[in-house]
């Protein structure tokens, strides 16, 4: 039967698109600014998928037609889905075990005054690779690299451009990052392709970026202290055992990636080696994270009584076992038939400190549990309890370790799988965008004027990375400059025989880089306000995320390194 869906004008199928545009800077720009990412950016995006879902209305859609087409964009994101939370599970145990902790550790130790710049770019490199955040990265130990650097007399927008281009570079290039995995989803090519094909145009880029600031660390500053690194470098030795053991693991990782490992199992596969990890090499950790306080109220007549347990005025429990609780301040009430018949308020010690909880007796004043003929005892967690408490809570829900610097605690914190629930949250909007726009055919109308004047390759791929920027400017969102041109142009790019991996890594070289030039992108916003560093004084001096897109055009034009849809192989 012949179809009756009518085709959108150009009008049509820019009016989505324009109002998306509108709704995130009005989010960005003028309301919640970088917080826009808490679900502002989410609204607009299902806003503007409901306004072309009333435009397919018009062309005759059915409501389950537009909904197979966001229900398929959504699934062909599902691997990278899975793939974020392995990454928040990996991401705390390596924290736990000292993996990350130790990178940090040892790549601050090459920091050297007189070649400050060069140093803080390949810093940030290393410990973004490791976290996969260019944001964190930023955040934390890039803020500690900017004061360093402000203190041996150095331009800070110069500074800035050294951290953001390592940070972003480690983000792009580290399977644990959400853009890394993101790309690849949406050009229809795996992670591990999508990295190995990425270093061509990476490694060169980063290789002139570096030689850009070695270059100008001989003509900017004077030199100056690094105690702030040395106070860093303390805290973490204070924390963890540092050892290069713990490097075993992310190489076993890499080994696997070499090897051709799916991304989920060998993921999967690092996050339980990194627990087995701290197991072995962090104990103190596992007992800090994982040991828990057991009171136990015990007697013959306990079920005829009612007991509340209260922490800071909220109830806690409300039976005689008080479990898996930390030290701290609890009140108990005891009650029969309405009438309180004992109460009062206890400090429970740290499970952590055995000497306490051995000699530990509970006392609740003058209406002591004894006189009702009730006994109170507290037990703490075993070793293996702990162990597996501590391992399954960080590839979970949040968790940090303590040291004697606020920077370095702010730095060692995860929120495993739960901490990726916003960026999940984020991802399932854009595909729903991106999907009702390809399903409706709005993306392959934009698409046929734009690529009509793309003849060859090279202008297909230049056409792509402007469109990537164009986004990011426009859209103010760097998930949307991967999600929207990658469904744009993945069609095209197989019509011309060009294997998907060249448009992932297109969209990373253009997409994910150019986000933190533009002032009110998320990225920019963010990085600015973290910095305290004008995007305006920092974009210039951004040699890698200037760059990249550059190279990315440029083996297009010259053919260098593209592969063929029909290639066995990924070069």
């Amino acid at each position: 039967m012949e179809s009756t869906f009518k085709k959108p004008s150009l009008i049509q199928a820019l009016t989505p698109i324009i109002a998306l545009v509108i709704l995130l800077m009005l989010s960005v720009i003028s309301i919640w600014e970088d917080d826009s990412l808490g679900g502002a950016n989410q609204m607009a995006l299902l806003f503007g998928t409901a306004i072309a879902a009333l435009i397919g209305w018009r062309l005759k859609y059915k409501w389950k037609d537009m909904l197979s087409g966001i229900s398929d964009s959504i699934l062909s994101a599902l691997p990278a889905l899975l793939i974020l939370l392995l990454i928040g599970a990996l991401a705390g145990t390596w924290l736990i075990s000292g993996i990350v902790p130790s990178m940090i550790y040892y790549g601050l130790k090459i920091l050297n005054p007189t070649i400050f710049l060069f140093a803080a770019c390949i810093v940030s490199a290393i410990i973004s690779l490791a976290t996969g955040s260019s944001w964190t990265t930023i955040a934390t130990i890039g803020v500690a690299l900017l004061g360093i650097g402000q203190a041996m007399d150095i331009n800070t927008g110069l500074i800035a451009g050294a951290i953001i281009s390592g940070a972003y570079f480690g983000d792009k290039m580290s399977p644990m990052s959400d853009t890394t995995n993101l790309a690849p989803a949406v050009a229809g090519t795996d992670l591990f392709t999508h990295i190995r094909y990425m270093m061509w145009t990476t490694i060169p880029s980063i290789v002139i970026t570096l030689f850009i600031f070695l270059i100008l660390g001989f003509f900017v500053g004077e030199g100056g202290s690094t105690e702030e690194i040395n106070e860093i470098l303390s805290a973490i030795e204070g924390s963890f055992c540092i050892t290069p053991w713990l490097f075993l693991v992310p190489v076993a990782v890499v080994f696997m990636i070499i090897k051709k490992v799916p991304a989920i199992p060998a993921l999967f596969a690092g996050a339980l080696l990194g627990g087995v990890a701290a197991l072995i090499f962090q104990p103190d950790i596992i007992n800090q994270n994982g040991m828990k306080n057991t009171v136990i109220i015990e007697g013959e007549n306990t079920s005829e009584y009612s007991f509340e347990w209260y922490q800071k005025g909220e109830k806690i429990k409300a039976n005689s076992k008080l479990k898996n609780v930390d030290g701290g301040s609890y009140d108990l009430i005891i009650s029969k038939g309405g009438e309180v018949a004992a109460e009062g308020t206890f400090l429970l010690p740290e499970a952590t400190d055995k000497a306490a909880t051995d000699n530990f007796k509970l006392s609740l004043g003058d209406k002591n549990i004894n006189k009702l003929g009730f006994t109170a005892t507290l037990s703490r967690s075993n070793y293996l309890e702990a162990s597996y408490r501590s391992v399954i809570n960080a590839m979970t829900i949040d968790t940090s370790v303590n040291t004697s610097s606020e920077q370095v605690n702010e730095l060692l914190g995860t929120s495993g799988m739960s901490g990726m629930m916003g960026t999940i949250w984020l991802i399932i909007c854009a595909m729903s965008f991106g999907g009702i726009l390809d399903k409706l055919g709005m993306l392959s109308k934009i698409t046929e004027v734009i690529v009509s004047k793309a003849k060859s390759r090279g202008s297909l791929i230049a056409t792509t990375t402007l469109t990537c920027i164009g986004f990011n400017v426009t859209a103010s969102d760097q998930y949307l400059a991967i999600v929207v041109p990658g469904k744009m142009f993945s069609k095209t790019y197989r019509d011309r025989g060009l294997a998907p991996q060249n448009l992932s890594r297109t969209l990373e070289d253009s997409g994910t880089v150019t986000s933190v030039l533009v002032p009110w992108n998320t990225c920019g916003a963010a990085q600015s306000h973290v910095l305290g560093v004008a995007t305006g004084e920092y974009f210039l001096f951004c040699f890698f995320n200037i760059i990249s897109p550059i190279m990315t055009i440029t083996y297009g034009y010259f053919g260098i390194k593209i592969a063929e849809l029909n290639q066995k192989k990924a070069v």
